[in-house]
């Protein structure tokens, strides 16, 4: 492992002039267009390997990680079923154009290598002038607007966001579509699934919470009728579910 001396974009950038934020910006949008370049057909989302992993993105927001997903049909799949919760769960009508709007309409395939953690502690100015990214614990083949949304997301943390706000688009997008998309149907992503207080119990049938609260909140109620023995994720989204 290499350390990189020097200072964070985050303490630089306050100090800097306006051709220096450009060459910034230039610099990393350089940087994410090549590491998008690698792209996969086989690989699954998620982390790099050839085997479906937990896939630990900010995406998922305060309830990650999520997955594996096998395919990019299965991460598609569960992306489309959260956004019917999250759209339910705000009481959006049925009529609202979102409602037709499906993951794969929002250019998430095929799948590129993301960074996914591009907040200004992450980006190192090394003595030398020469910028650096590190932290690349959540890497993983995901569509290519993940980078976007979650580089917006990140750079709110920081007292100088509104100082790179601008750019992010001009770095790594611009994806606004997406990012309405996820905010709207955002709540599904919180959703955790217990039947009967159990976590994915091997029951054939009984009552199903979805918790969409982060201290565990019962928000939703519903009778679940399986049509199989009900032991993975998979089975839920094949119940029949209805309101009690």
């Amino acid at each position: 492992m290499d350390y990189v001396k020097g200072r964070t974009i985050g303490q630089v950038w306050p100090t800097y002039s306006i051709w220096q934020k450009i060459t910034v910006a230039f610099t990393l949008r350089r940087y994410l267009r090549q590491l998008h370049r690698l792209k996969t057909d086989s690989s699954p989302p998620g982390p790099i390997g050839n085997e479906p992993s937990e896939c630990d993105s900010p995406i998922f927001s305060v309830r990650p990680p999520r997955g594996p997903f096998a395919s990019y049909a299965e991460l598609s799949d569960f992306f489309d079923e959260r956004c019917k919760m999250g759209l339910d769960d705000n009481n959006v009508p049925y009529n609202d154009s979102s409602r037709t709007v499906r993951f794969d309409d929002l250019n998430s395939s095929p799948l590129v290598m993301t960074h996914q953690d591009l907040n200004p502690r992450n980006i190192i100015v090394s003595e030398s002038g020469r910028i650096w990214i590190v932290d690349w614990e959540k890497v993983g083949y995901y569509p290519p607007w993940f980078e976007y949304v979650t580089m917006d997301g990140q750079m709110k943390f920081d007292d100088n966001y509104i100082m790179y706000d601008n750019w992010i688009p001009f770095i790594c997008g611009p994806y606004f579509p997406q990012l309405r998309w996820l905010l709207k149907m955002s709540t599904g992503l919180y959703y955790n699934v217990f039947f009967n207080g159990k976590l994915f119990g091997g029951i054939l049938s009984g009552n199903i919470f979805f918790s969409s609260a982060p201290m565990g909140k019962w928000t939703r109620m519903y009778n679940i009728q399986f049509p199989g023995p009900c032991n993975s994720p998979e089975a839920v989204r094949r119940a029949e579910l209805k309101d009690i």
